[in-house]
């Protein structure tokens, strides 16, 4: 049962030379399910970009289904930072080696997508590492791992996913514990990708008030930004923006959910932000003398 691939061009016409390294393949497949397996050059992708891709079945075959299979080779650490070394024998759940606030270290620069690496011996039957929140001693998810027994010095990986999950090891740093093994070394690896950002979560009502102590950027994220460019005569005027100032006030719409907002150094300061942040509260008011507050509701509430 023969088949081969080519693309029918945007001009109508078929075209195989274009992709010579699946032109002319005539994969013979014995049996019943089955499958075969098509790699593609850089030129093959840069010349089925775009196009209809068809496939030819030849006598006797039943084509079923087709998957795409894209493979990303693992980027390299651009630096790897130690945070702790040592003996701690991770024995029994009690037992613990602790990153927390003032002793974080490089943990307050990680970045999303950055990679908490844990270096173990002496691995016994159902060894269990957990990479923890400082604060609640509760795993971050997919932050515990098991594995086989050895007595020679393993590793395991904690990817930060999500800005989340960022904040709380930037504020608080994290807790490593579990069973059944020997910590020995606790490291930061960054990567040239990772980004730092803060998680803007927003309710049901679909708006928000907000304020960060770092500038963010809105662009493309799906929320909308306002700050208070006049408060006068009972009436409060919102203006959009697409960058936010730390530690300034302001009010976010946009669809119930998390959002992860990139950090960015091209903010735009607001000059006549009438909106005044709680350092350390969620509590936001609107303000032009002392004698007046704005309450922000949404209407029908």
């Amino acid at each position: 049962m023969p088949f081969k691939i080519c693309y029918k061009s945007k001009s109508n016409g078929w075209s195989e030379t274009a992709i010579p390294s699946i032109n002319n393949q005539y994969p013979w497949i014995n049996g019943g399910n089955t499958y075969y397996d098509v790699t593609f050059t850089d030129a093959d992708i840069t010349a089925l970009s775009g196009q209809n891709i068809y496939i030819y079945k030849g006598e006797k075959s039943e084509i079923t289904k087709v998957t795409l299979f894209t493979q990303v080779a693992d980027e390299e650490p651009t630096a790897t930072t130690s945070l702790w070394t040592g003996t701690t024998e991770l024995g029994e759940w009690a037992n613990f080696e602790s990153l927390r606030y003032g002793n974080k270290g490089e943990l307050a620069n990680a970045k999303v997508g950055d990679q908490i690496r844990v270096t173990f011996t002496n691995a016994t039957e159902g060894w269990l590492p957990y990479v923890c929140d400082a604060a609640t001693y509760s795993e971050f998810t997919d932050g515990y791992f098991d594995g086989e027994a050895s007595v020679d010095a393993q590793t395991i990986s904690f990817t930060i996913a999500d800005a989340t999950v960022l904040e709380s090891i930037q504020e608080k740093g994290v807790v490593v514990k579990g069973k059944l093994v020997t910590l020995t070394k606790i490291e930061l690896l960054t990567f040239a990708s990772g980004y730092d950002a803060v998680a803007v979560s927003i309710g049901e009502k679909e708006i928000d008030t907000f304020s960060s102590a770092k500038k963010l950027s809105f662009t493309g994220s799906g929320l909308t930004a306002y700050y208070a460019s006049e408060a006068a005569d009972g009436k409060v005027t919102l203006t959009s923006t697409e960058t936010t100032w730390d530690y300034q006030g302001y009010i976010v719409r946009g669809a119930e959910g998390t959002y992860t907002i990139p950090v960015t150094e091209d903010a735009t300061y607001p000059s006549s932000n009438y909106l005044k942040a709680n350092v350390g509260e969620t509590e936001l008011e609107a303000s032009n003398t002392d004698e007046y507050r704005y309450i922000f509701a949404k209407h029908g509430d």
